[in-house]
């Protein structure tokens, strides 16, 4: 069993290095990086080039500046291993790996691993979500199963994918598009086999390195608002086991829409004309509303998913001064 990290980077100079030292361990073992460094301008190629003629088993994909989703493609277009793991450059993973990740690799057959996170703060660490040991037949159980929980997660980095189930389904980040993840990894697990979910956390997510885009309206952030559009379209157009009418996808849209723009922008939107527009916007679509209306007629979701979709689809003014509240 080969693993293959597959890494984009652009202008990474100050925690690149981090990154790659936290996989030397792994690729001493035989397994192998694929770095697409994105057009960088600062002294990231020299970091790369260094480091790979130090490692046999990196290669190192030089492009025009395309983005993340381009990136990712193409290393994944470069990569031998059995599994792809996508690692972004300022983060950085467990030295040494859980032996119990590797065994499940090694020994399960399984398309998909699903991991944990560890969430680094300036003076804390967190391992979340609160996972447990499980085995699904297929990643649509595991789907269903992870929203109904709160397992579930969007970010490409918790999911280690069999590589021949991504070229042979055509699984690709769509370029250009904020928000990419979600839908990829929704065609991932209605794709996927055998799926093994492990309580551990080797997956180390730096928010200590994030910046003010958080305090900031973006037009792109409406890129969720497609994101779900597509993937709603994707399993109504399929014959999968997985329909958009399913609780588990309702979850789903509902906190992911939540998530990506109401924790951001109903703060932004009480001084923020334009942070208003978008919660409007998130309000009045179609599919926010109809998830919030599923979760809200079903409790054994979750206390707080609960009484939160019930708020909104209430009294969405209400909701927005309870959010602002909770933020």
């Amino acid at each position: 069993m080969k693993l293959s990290f597959v890494i984009p980077v652009y202008n990474a100079e100050r925690y690149v290095s981090r990154c790659l030292s936290s996989l030397e361990p792994l690729l001493a073992q035989g397994h192998e990086a694929v770095i697409v460094d994105d057009g960088s301008s600062d002294d990231t190629p020299d970091i790369l080039r260094m480091f790979m003629v130090n490692h046999p088993t990196v290669q190192v994909v030089t492009q025009t500046n395309q983005g993340q989703s381009v990136a990712r493609n193409i290393g994944v277009s470069h990569a031998t291993g059995d599994y792809v793991w996508f690692v972004d450059a300022d983060d950085y993973l467990e030295d040494p790996m859980p032996e119990l990740l590797l065994q499940t690799l090694e020994n399960d057959d399984a398309d998909v691993v699903v991991i944990g996170r560890t969430e680094e703060y300036d003076n804390r660490s967190v391992a979340v979500p609160s996972l447990v040991f499980s085995r699904f037949n297929s990643g649509t159980e595991y789907f269903k199963q992870a929203n109904y929980n709160g397992w579930y997660r969007t970010q490409p980095w918790d999911k280690i994918v069999r590589r021949t189930l991504l070229l042979q389904q055509g699984i690709s980040f769509e370029p250009g598009r904020m928000f990419e993840d979600m839908f990829h990894g929704l065609q991932i697990m209605v794709n996927a086999r055998k799926t093994v979910q492990l309580a551990v956390y080797p997956y180390h997510y730096v928010l200590y390195n994030t910046n003010s885009l958080t305090h900031q309206y973006r037009q792109v952030d409406a890129d969720a608002l497609t994101a779900v559009e597509e993937a709603t379209a994707f399993l109504d157009n399929g014959s999968f086991a997985l329909r958009s009418s399913d609780l588990a996808y309702q979850i789903l849209v509902y906190t992911f829409l939540s998530s990506c723009l109401l924790k951001k922008y109903i703060p932004l939107s009480f001084h923020n004309a334009e942070a208003r527009e978008m919660v409007e916007r998130t309000m009045r679509h179609t599919l926010f509303k109809d998830a919030v209306r599923c979760c809200a007629q079903h409790p054994s979701i979750g206390l707080k998913r609960w009484g939160m979709a019930l708020c909104i689809w209430l009294s969405p003014r209400l909701s927005r001064y309870v959010i602002k509240w909770l933020m």
